[in-house]
């Protein structure tokens, strides 16, 4: 193991990008076959096993140092190599994306079922870790010269001076664990027990959430499905939905941190009530028998937990709102009925349903364009093309959604553009592609570009379509002849700097004409030639 010694943590090492290979476990689940998780391949340990490669045996000696408890050992468990040199993504987004699949797998496997109940496992089976290799300094394994402790190791034990081969390995944000073999990495919390028929293959495939091209459930897949600001809104929800499911957290905790991820989720503000969460949840899933009720007992419980440290009562008491008063005043019988936090669990999952359909819907029909005519777009286009306070990845997001959103809105919103803009626009938008790409090294791509460049507003149209119309058909032959690095395809939003200009240039050269043309009509004047009317008859 080719690693040197660094003043920096596992976790550390990997987001400066002074790691190449990552390897991640879950531990605690396991799978019948091979699953991509948000573009992360995940392999049963089996296949580790099978492999004589050099990262086979690195995923074999890891998985030897997991145990269930006391010398037993875990046996079949899941794991990814990520290869941090070859994949597209940086080390924080695969951090980001790996913290996603531990909080989307423990709200999997939390759930109560069609009824309230204790959650199927517990979020603690969902922990994730991950393994950089390392050189560990011997005295972080040891414990010599503590009066507190017995030191009972072999004579074999590393010594406080030496560097050993191991790893260093984290779960959680701050979080590093040195480890060298024979170290043993036992579950997070007491009484712990794995779930015979749990398989990662098998149950995402029944998860009722809408699925993504047919491969993965939303929030799993690899390519985003919903507005990244309601994903990232619905994992916080999620977060703090899990917390409230671990085997350890107190019934008013639970409660807390279920009302914090109903918030979340909800966009409650601060001065909200229970009033405010029940008809929210009213809209999500309809209307319910004694919701407000529960909501009425679950947010005092939320309220008297935060504010006195402790909830007086965890428990549902089974009578409609207007009578929770003089229930508890003994005035009538009544029962407590399960526990708050189980029905805040059954009726959250519900609600993140309704909002995961709704949302992946809205994103299909690309909702976020709706409300916006190609002028603006046009505009927005040259907007990002001449500021420089942004990053360049963000940049060529937001550009290809914008392009992309020329070609939906095509039909029905020519009339209020102006061809002088669309032109502006291409002229930047090809420059900026000559710069951040080789289609130059193409001759007629090259020279199609240096004409469109070269407009400005002072200049007559006509010709500049034309130049669009001529690139485009090149850009069409490069495509479809099999020899270039992109394939424009009219069903998705362009994902490089080729397709951007290649999806640009078939807007200009076919709808360009349109808006050419309305702009003549407009003015009353034609064009012949690159001649006005007037001035060819004189």
């Amino acid at each position: 193991m080719e690693t040197k010694r660094s003043p920096w943590t596992g976790r550390q090492q990997f987001l400066r990008g002074e790691v190449d290979t990552l390897y991640v476990f879950l531990p605690y689940f396991k799978t019948s076959e091979e699953i991509s998780l948000r573009g992360i391949r995940f392999f049963p340990l089996r296949q580790a096993k099978r492999s004589r490669t050099k990262s086979a045996g690195i995923v074999r000696d890891i998985a030897s140092l997991f145990f269930l408890r006391d010398d037993i050992q875990i046996n079949d468990l899941t794991y990814a190599v990520i290869d941090a040199r070859a994949t597209d993504a940086d080390p924080a987004t695969i951090e980001e994306n790996l913290s996603a699949i531990s909080q989307i797998l423990s709200y999997i496997y939390t759930t109560p079922g069609r009824r309230p109940a204790d959650p199927f496992l517990t979020a603690e089976h969902a922990t994730l870790y991950r393994f950089v290799p390392s050189v560990i300094p011997g005295w972080k394994m040891t414990e010599r010269g503590n009066p507190a402790l017995r030191d009972l190791s072999p004579a074999s034990a590393p010594h406080d001076e030496e560097n050993l081969d191991g790893y260093e390995a984290w779960s959680r944000q701050n979080e590093n664990l040195p480890l060298i073999p024979g170290c043993r990495i036992y579950p997070p919390i007491r009484n712990f027990c794995l779930n015979h028929y749990q398989d990662l293959y098998a149950d995402i495939k029944k998860i009722d959430w809408p699925w993504a091209a047919r491969s993965s459930p939303v929030l799993l897949c690899a390519e985003p499905a919903i507005a990244p600001s309601l994903e990232e809104r619905l994992l916080r929800a999620m977060r703090w939905y899990c917390k409230g499911a671990s085997a350890v957290i107190e019934p008013d905790e639970a409660i807390v941190s279920l009302a914090i991820a109903f918030e979340t989720m909800l966009q409650l503000d601060r001065t909200a009530k229970s009033s405010d969460l029940c008809r929210r949840i009213s809209l999500l899933i309809g209307p319910v028998p004694r919701l407000d009720s529960w909501s009425e007992q679950f947010y005092r419980a939320r309220s008297e937990s935060v504010h006195e440290g402790t909830a007086s009562h965890t428990y549902f008491l089974a009578v409609d709102a207007n009578r929770i008063g003089v229930a508890r005043k003994g005035r009538f019988s009544a029962v407590y009925y399960r526990r708050l936090a189980d029905y805040a669990r059954l009726i959250f999952r519900q609600c993140a349903r309704a909002i995961l359909w709704g949302g992946t819907g809205a994103f299909r029909l690309k909702f976020h364009r709706l409300f916006f005519h190609n002028q603006q777009r046009l505009e927005d286009i040259c907007r990002l093309l001449t500021d420089k306070d942004h990053d360049e990845s963000e940049e060529l997001e937001q550009i290809a959604d914008l392009v992309g959103g020329l070609n939906d809105a095509r039909f029905d919103s020519e009339h209020v553009t102006d061809i002088k803009t669309v032109l502006a626009t291409g002229a930047l938008l090809a420059n900026r592609c000559a710069e951040l790409t080789r289609l130059t090294e193409d001759i007629e791509i090259r020279d199609a570009i240096a004409c469109i460049k070269n407009y400005t507003k002072d200049k007559l149209t006509e010709p500049f379509v034309k130049n669009w119309k001529s690139l485009a058909s090149t850009l069409d032959k490069h495509s479809s002849g099999g020899n270039a690095r992109w394939a424009l395809s009219v069903l998705t939003a362009p994902n490089s700097w080729e397709e951007v200009l290649h999806s640009f240039a078939c807007y200009a050269s076919t709808m360009g004409l349109e808006a050419w043309a309305a702009d003549v009509r407009s003015t009353g004047r034609v064009r012949i030639d690159g001649l006005r009317e007037g001035d060819a008859s004189s």
